[in-house]
């Protein structure tokens, strides 16, 4: 393998000389604290904590743990058995209820001692949320969660936002003896909460409701920094113009003490996608290769460079990938691209650095990579991102998945053990919860901490890439932490995950092997194969005859294209509102002649009985679509036979009628859905 320099001399000591933690300086630039205080943890030291990617490369002063109170099934107890394990009712659970002012409120986290709340995520935020703080009987805040949660003042985005129907707020809420936050409209609330706790020597103060109109300044500057992040070096030096096949290439030679705080590169290549998955990144600080990862795998974007803007990562629409995670060193640094693929690449950018006095609360940097080969969905299982041993603070990841149906494949919780948990600190409610979203939601978003870049659809089919960077919520381990999610896919089949881990440690030793087997990079092939009933005429491809009149109606994606699921993984909904209403489609008939004519329904919790008329005529029997089975959800097509038709040539009209609801239907008992039509000849 060839081996070609970024450059002709290593740097030394940058021109420019800068105090310890230069970088940190200038990212809290923006922030002027309105007092001083002479507590060791206020709200506007939180506040410039977040910005300082710096930070978190030196073990947390003063000291503190993170942990996670969620709404996640109690039925799961412990892994011995997999039927509680990865139970599901991940909504609706809290430590307990109790009455306050006359209203019953539901607790969702009560702990005691200094800490802050410094995340909290809702799939469907409602009521008011409640934070009693110190042991105050009236609550600190009392705000409607949608909006804490959704974007809205005194908060606002992007410290608050609903972000592919998943609701945020990452303000931190100090307090300095004990925090118990409630809300009053607890039914089928999911909620996660992570939280900070410091040891009791550490003096915090706890945040007042005055605060948001005091800090109001403090607080839009944040939110600014925190939508355009800058990033900041002393010195820099260009990355080379290209990188040959089997070649290594050196980017960065250094003798420390210092740190690179900026990576800037864009590549040039015939298959982009195929080149950021075989160009892999290797950083050696201090002796130790502490960075081994595919290049676009880095970038917390894959397959692909995926355009998104964060607070330590940036690929802007033209394809410059910009890092900028904080990397110290005490003697020494080494950063190269490793070409495994078989396309020259064209390069440019550049490196920053400076310098940083090493001290022994200093960490490395670590960005490692794992991929699987295909993994069964059956019998479900825990995957693991990373175990790590040593001491250290875990401060995100990312994650590539290739699916090749489209039903859902996140329903699977995070389990986090931290220091030899027996059971995980945080235990969560759902893989797109982790990430900050909601409901299996395919649509895009972009945030300063956590993003879903790529997601190709329909539905949830094909590639996703999903990342989730940690700062106030990062994850200090003083012996070691064990990162697993949950492989809960609703479809039996065969799935590949590919993580990235991001982490500082001090000599941490973790699980995840270097890359040395090219194949293992190969980017998952999905085809989608599509359901298409025998003969179906499919109800989206209908003309409605009657559509100034008809209920209002919608084309839906249904089911995972399976032979037992929907005709072309579509059906259109109906949503009557009472009996009576109808519909009236134009149905094409290819060839005039005697036809049994067989409609498929769906079923559900809230459809009606149906009547089906064919040219006008009445044919068959009044069709219940109440799903009695499975009362509460949704069930699969059943074809109903509506007799023997004479069809002529220029088709003929089927039109649906609500004639009346199960007694058991919800909501207005009449809506239905019509999945396809399919003419048997009569011979």
């Amino acid at each position: 393998m060839q081996r070609r320099s970024g450059f002709p001399c290593r740097p030394r000591q940058p021109v420019i000389h800068l105090p310890r933690m230069f970088v940190a300086g200038l990212f809290a630039l923006c922030i002027t604290p309105l007092y001083a205080s002479a507590a060791d943890v206020t709200f506007d030291s939180l506040m410039e904590e977040m910005l300082d990617r710096a930070r978190l490369a030196e073990f947390p002063d003063p000291p503190y743990t993170c942990r996670q109170f969620s709404s996640y099934d109690r039925a799961s107890t412990g892994p011995d058995d997999p039927d509680t394990w990865f139970a599901n009712r991940d909504a609706g659970n809290f430590l307990r209820v109790e009455e306050n002012d006359g209203r019953q409120e539901s607790v969702m986290m009560d702990i005691d001692g200094p800490g802050a709340v410094v995340r909290i995520w809702s799939a469907n935020a409602k009521g008011t949320i409640r934070f009693y703080l110190d042991g105050a009987e009236r609550p600190t805040i009392a705000m409607p969660m949608q909006r804490m949660l959704g974007g809205e003042p005194p908060i606002g985005e992007p410290l608050s936002g609903v972000r592919s129907r998943g609701w945020n707020c990452y303000l931190p809420i100090p307090y300095a003896k004990r925090c118990k936050i409630t809300c009053d409209d607890p039914d089928g609330l999911y909620y996660q909460i992570n939280y900070r706790t410091y040891e009791d020597s550490v003096a915090v103060a706890s945040f007042d409701s005055a605060l948001f109109e005091e800090k109001s300044q403090l607080i839009a500057s944040v939110n600014e920094r925190l939508a355009d992040p800058q990033g900041h070096y002393a010195s820099s030096v260009p990355i080379p113009d290209r990188i040959d096949l089997d070649e290594e290439l050196e980017l960065f030679a250094a003798d420390g003490p210092g740190a690179i705080t900026e990576l800037r590169i864009r590549i040039r290549a015939l298959d982009v996608v195929l080149t950021l998955r075989n160009l892999l990144l290797v950083g050696e600080f201090d002796g130790q290769v502490t960075v081994h990862c595919p290049l676009g795998d880095f970038f917390g974007t894959a397959p692909g460079a995926n355009p998104y803007q964060s607070l330590p990562i940036t690929i802007d629409p033209n394809g410059m990938m910009i890092c900028r995670w904080f990397m110290p060193y005490a003697e020494s640094a080494r950063l190269r691209l490793v070409n495994v693929g078989d396309q020259m690449v064209g390069l440019d950018g550049i490196i920053g650095y400076g310098e940083y006095e090493w001290n022994d609360r200093s960490m490395h940097f670590y960005a490692v990579w794992r991929g699987s080969g295909p993994i069964g969905t059956r019998p479900m299982r825990d995957f693991n991102y990373a175990t790590i041993e040593g001491r250290g603070v875990w401060v995100g990841d990312a994650l590539h998945i290739a699916n090749p149906v489209v039903g859902w494949w996140g329903e699977g919780d995070e389990k986090i053990y931290v220091d030899g948990e027996s059971f995980p600190s945080h235990f969560g409610t759902g893989t797109e919860d982790y990430y900050g979203y909601a409901w299996c939601t395919p649509d895009l978003f972009t945030a300063p901490l956590h993003n879903q870049t790529r997601c190709d659809g329909p539905r949830n089919f094909g590639h996703t890439s999903l990342n989730r960077f940690r700062g106030l919520d990062a994850i200090p381990f003083t012996r070691s932490l064990q990162v697993d999610i949950e492989v809960w896919h609703w479809t039996d089949t065969v799935m590949h995950y590919a993580v990235t881990d991001y982490f500082y440690g001090r000599d941490a030793e973790h699980n995840v092997s270097p890359i040395t087997d090219p194949t293992l990079l190969a980017i998952p092939q999905v085809k989608l194969n599509i359901f298409r009933r025998e003969g179906a005429i499919e109800a989206e491809d209908l003309d409605v005859l009657n559509a100034a009149t008809a209920p209002e109606r919608a084309i839906q994606t249904m089911g995972d294209g399976s032979p037992d699921s929907w005709s072309n993984m579509e059906h259109v909904w109906c949503k009557a509102t009472q009996p009576g209403q109808r519909v009236v489609f134009g149905a094409p008939v290819k060839q005039a002649g005697e036809y049994e004519v067989i409609v498929y329904f769906t079923r559900s919790w809230d459809y009606g009985v149906l009547q089906c008329y064919v040219d006008g005529r009445p044919a068959g029997q009044p069709i219940d679509t109440f799903n009695v089975e499975h009362p509460e959800s949704v069930s699969p097509p059943v074809g109903y036979s509506l007799g023997r038709h004479h069809l002529v040539r220029v088709g003929f009209s089927l039109t649906v009628e609500v004639v009346g609801s199960n007694e058991k239907s919800k909501g207005t008992g009449c809506y239905w859905g019509l999945d396809c039509i399919v003419l048997k000849k009569v011979e």
